[in-house]
C-alpha cells in the first residue's frame, strides 16, 4: 500500500504555533514557515527542524504569497492574530488545505466564505478545534452513536453557546 506524504507550512508568529503535533500525524513533515519578520521564520525554523520530519530544516519565508506558492506544501495551519479568513481564503485560492486556529473566523459570512472557497476548491478546511481528536471525546462519540445512553435529546456546549438539536445545522441557512 503506498502513503501520500502530507506537507505542512504554518504561517504565524511563531511565538504561537508548534510543530509538536505532527509527530502523531504518519508521514507528515513540516516544510514551510511564514511569518511578517524574516528572522522569527527563520528562528522557528531552525529550532523547530529536528520535529519537523526528515530532519530538515523548514523553507522561511516573509511572504505570503511563496508560502502558498510553493509545490511542498500540502496543508497550511494559520495561527496568525485575527482574522484568520483573508489567509485561510489565500491558500484555499492557492488550492492548499487550510488548519485555522480559533477564532476560525469572526463572523457567520466571513466562515460562510471559507466553507465556500473550501467547497469550490475541494479542499479541506476546519478550525483547529484539537479536542474533537481527543481519545475520551472520540470514545463519548462511539457511545452515544451506540445508543449506550439513550437518545440524544440536546446537547450544550460553552456558556452563551445555544443548545442543538439531532440534525440541526451547525451555521444557520
Amino acid at each position: 500500500m503506498a502513503y501520500r506524504k502530507y506537507t505542512k507550512g504554518i504561517w504565524l508568529p511563531p511565538q504561537f504555533a508548534s510543530p509538536r503535533d505532527l509527530a502523531y500525524v504518519p508521514d507528515a513533515v513540516l516544510t514551510a514557515v511564514g511569518s511578517c519578520s524574516a528572522e522569527r521564520a527563520e528562528a522557528f525554523a531552525a529550532v523547530h527542524a529536528a520535529s519537523a520530519g526528515l530532519g530538515q530544516v523548514p523553507t522561511a519565508h516573509r511572504s505570503c504569497r511563496t508560502l502558498l506558492g510553493g509545490p511542498d506544501v500540502d496543508v497550511v495551519y494559520v495561527a496568525t492574530p485575527r482574522p484568520h479568513h483573508p489567509l485561510a481564503l489565500a491558500a484555499l485560492a492557492a488550492g492548499k488545505a487550510v488548519l485555522v486556529e480559533k477564532s476560525f473566523t469572526v463572523t457567520p459570512v466571513a466562515t460562510r466564505e471559507v466553507v465556500a472557497a473550501a467547497r469550490a476548491a475541494r479542499r479541506f478546511a476546519m478550525e483547529a478545534m484539537w479536542t474533537r481528536f481527543c481519545p475520551d471525546v472520540v470514545r463519548l462519540r462511539e457511545v452515544v452513536a451506540d445508543g449506550a445512553v439513550g437518545e440524544m435529546q440536546g446537547d450544550h456546549g460553552p456558556p452563551g453557546a445555544p443548545p442543538r438539536r439531532p440534525g440541526d445545522p451547525v451555521l444557520p441557512p
